[in-house]
């Protein structure tokens, strides 16, 4: 297994000039439904009871259960900090950012004739944040293995040095370093190389900035037939937009290593995605304290650009530095992300408090990327290998007293990488908040706290050494305040 590991990141890192991999489909395909304070309290777990403003982006048929028309706003305050284990160093850094998680409007027409089974039609128009992507990183150490140069000259082997002027996304890098001086070739043989690093022990450092979030728009509508069956569909609009600045260097701090000072490698990445899908369920009431529910949603097909850069530069012990090479590129493709199931259970405890279930199912190794000018045969081969089929879950509930709610849930998704893979874990949500309800007003509050791991894979230097890699230990702290007024 660990061969296969090696490959696999091997393979996905000579190919860092396009972006698009696993990790890049999973960033717009593994999505966090976030949305008002009441259903974020309750582990996210309420679509089954409906008449919810974000309830309606899990399960439509939630809409149906609405009786008044509402307005809804829900800002959030989210902290991220992340703690970077790397080489033998441990490292914070965290990031604060303010969005808003959820806004809408539902229209409820209920029927004027008391002898139909159809009791109301409702219509909404909303938006949800699936994901924000805030985060910084901070990572050092010394490294007295390897170097990224060793990375380098790997991908230079077999082009011939003048080759290397000629840029193409397999030797990206090995281009960057024969202009910073950073490789040469071996005595006699114009396509073999190695690092001008005589020996190790340098500084290695990387910094990274991300930030941007991805939303989406729902065009809802449903129906309530006896007040025992509700139906719902949508059409759901996306939109995301991701920021990533890195930098990565390496210092002879020490001055032991021979005519070798510093380098650095600088990455800017930005990446607009817009896609859509459809989403349709039902809710089933068949006894006044318990509630089934069931949804579906379609693959979102997203259209996707992204412009990068990277640049690098070297200084040396006799004061010399090389001129900063860059390089940089637009790419445009598509990506389809899975479909998704989700199956709810509710119950209603003696009228003052819900407890509720939900499960959902999606195959993160169904994600496709595919271009009319570049053949995405390879990155789905990985795509397959790499991500696994998923089961995740959420509970929550709530407790009523007169004009006051209690609230508590959990939620768990599993992670999206298969046995094969260590470049993430699975991620818990812890919830609770309140709410207070005056006539037409109702004001909610909700406190959420998440966990996961994840690996930050930055080099392999030799094929028979593991590859360079940080372990983050990431910690979200978020509130979101929802206003929502009846009418």
């Amino acid at each position: 297994m660990k061969k296969t590991v090696l490959f696999l990141f091997i393979s996905l890192l000579t190919r860092l000039a396009f972006s698009q991999d696993a990790t890049t489909a999973l960033l717009f395909s593994q999505t966090f439904y976030n949305g008002t304070a009441r259903s974020v309290a309750m582990g996210g777990a309420f679509s089954v009871f409906g008449s919810d403003m974000s309830a309606i982006a899990y399960n439509p048929a939630g809409l149906g259960i609405f009786r008044h028309s509402m307005i809804s706003f829900s800002p959030s305050l989210q902290s991220r900090k992340t703690t970077a284990d790397f080489l033998n160093s441990q490292n914070d850094d965290s990031r604060f950012s303010f969005s808003l998680e959820n806004i809408g409007l539902v229209a409820s027409y209920p029927t004027t004739a008391e002898d139909s089974n159809w009791k109301g039609f409702n219509f909404s128009v909303t938006y949800n944040r699936l994901n924000n992507f805030a985060q910084n990183v901070y990572m050092e150490g010394v490294n007295t293995n390897s170097s990224m140069t060793d990375f380098f000259a790997i991908q230079a082997e077999g082009i011939h040095y003048q080759d290397l002027t000629d840029y193409n996304s397999a030797s990206l890098f090995a281009e960057l370093a024969w202009n910073s001086f950073l490789i040469d070739t071996l005595s006699g043989n114009p396509t073999s190389y190695q690092s001008v690093l005589a020996t190790l022990g340098e500084t290695q450092r990387k910094s990274i900035m991300q930030k941007g979030s991805m939303g989406e728009y729902n065009f809802a509508f449903a129906a309530n037939y006896q007040n025992k069956l509700y139906f719902g569909a949508s059409f759901a609009k996306q939109g995301a937009k991701y920021d990533l600045i890195t930098r990565f260097s390496e210092e002879d701090e020490a001055a032991t290593i021979s005519d070798f000072k510093s380098f650095n490698l600088d990455e800017k990445l930005n990446i607009l995605v817009s896609g859509m899908s459809f989403k349709m369920g039902f809710i089933f009431k068949p006894i006044q304290w318990f509630n089934i529910g069931a949804a579906f949603h379609s693959p979102t097909f997203y259209s996707v650009e992204e412009n990068y850069s990277y640049s690098m530069q070297s200084t040396f012990d006799d004061g010399s530095s090389s001129e900063k090479s860059t390089i940089s590129a637009t790419n445009k493709y598509e990506l389809t992300t899975p479909y998704k199931l989700i199956g709810s259970l509710g119950f209603i405890v003696n009228k003052s408090a819900l407890v509720s279930f939900e499960y959902e199912y999606l195959n993160y190794a169904d994600m496709r990327l595919q271009a009319t000018d570049y053949d995405f045969h390879d990155e789905n081969i990985d795509i397959q290998k790499l991500t696994t089929a998923t089961h995740n879950f959420r509970i929550g509930t709530e407790y009523r007293l007169a004009n006051f709610s209690f609230r508590g849930g959990l939620a768990y998704y599993a992670n999206p990488y298969s046995s094969e893979s260590i470049l993430s874990s699975d991620r818990q949500d812890f919830s609770l908040g309140f709410g207070i309800r005056e006539k037409s007003v109702v004001i909610d509050l909700a406190y959420v706290h998440s966990r996961f791991n994840e690996t930050q894979n930055l080099y392999t230097a030799f094929v028979d050494q593991d590859p360079v890699m940080a372990g983050l230990k990431s910690v979200k702290n978020k509130i979101i305040l929802s206003l929502s007024f009846y009418f």
